[in-house]
């Protein structure tokens, strides 16, 4: 047995399931898989009922492409567990297929070679698939038309709510201050969700003929310009990384949400607000 914690996880998901003859996992959620290379025959069981699809604590889209790969997927409403078997191999733990769990959350889990449990997982698997709803093309194009409107992250983190009008600085503060870092992250988490790839959100416009964000755009953590972008897988473990103060997210998180200048952080000199558009 091996205790597994942070990327040791992720690391591990990705060695094992490239080397093995088969995956076969049940996971309450699924939005973002990567770290795990699928193949066609591979089995998946997560909770893909229409809460889950429009709540966004399983993505229609990351569905589609496995299923588009030939992964068998089955549907099960309020499944909780978080198994994974590569073959001869077993990982038990607390974490989703999601971009929070991979990236921001903090994680564990224990790898497991026991023939006899393994067996007996498997057996689980197995036996869950009879009581699962198997995820269909048309399973696949009904829950793709499912409006998504996230109220909490795939984890229930408290941060991750989204609203419908959202309201940012008039003023940006400056670039190196811890203001700009909390800033910037609030207003994509209050966009996205969480901190994912491909997903394009607003940020603002300088207006100058040097993008605001050129930096990061050159270093390939973002891509965009003219105040449109999306973060790359770079950029979502660059930005994951930074120390921030969350009391200062918090704050940003709200006055964002409700365009109430009052809930700005108090170090802020310039707390005028406008629609974010």
């Amino acid at each position: 047995m091996t205790f597994l914690s942070g990327k040791d996880i992720w690391n591990t998901f990705s060695d094992l399931s490239e080397n093995c003859k088969s995956v076969q996992c049940a996971v309450a959620y699924t939005s973002e898989c990567s770290s795990i290379r699928f193949k066609r025959g591979d089995l998946l069981i997560t909770d893909a009922s229409d809460e889950s699809i429009k709540g966004g604590q399983t993505s229609a889209k990351e569905l589609q492409m496995l299923k588009n790969i030939g992964v068998r997927i089955y549907s099960k409403p309020l499944l909780h567990a978080k198994l994974y078997v590569f073959t001869d191999r077993m990982v038990i733990g607390s974490c989703n297929l999601s971009a929070s769990s991979k990236n921001r959350l903090i994680e564990s889990a224990v790898l497991l070679r026991d023939e006899a449990l393994i067996s007996d997982a498997i057996q689980f698997l197995s036996e869950l698939t009879t009581k699962s709803e198997e995820v269909t093309d048309e399973f696949i194009e009904r829950i793709l038309k499912l409006p998504v409107q996230r109220t909490q992250s795939t984890d229930n983190e408290e941060l991750n709510q989204l609203p419908g009008k959202l309201w940012r600085l008039r003023t940006p503060p400056n670039a190196l201050s811890t203001e700009m870092k909390c800033y910037f992250h609030a207003l994509i988490v209050a966009q996205l969700g969480e901190l994912s790839s491909g997903q394009e959100f607003t940020l603002w416009s300088s207006g100058k003929k040097q993008d605001a964000f050129r930096a990061h755009l050159d270093k390939n953590r973002i891509k965009g310009g003219s105040g449109r972008y999306s973060l790359t897988e770079e950029g979502v473990e660059y930005f994951s990384a930074r120390k921030l103060d969350k009391e200062m997210v918090k704050a940003f998180l709200s006055a964002i949400r409700t365009g109430s200048a009052s809930e700005l952080p108090e170090s802020l000199k310039d707390k005028g607000l406008i629609p974010l558009t």
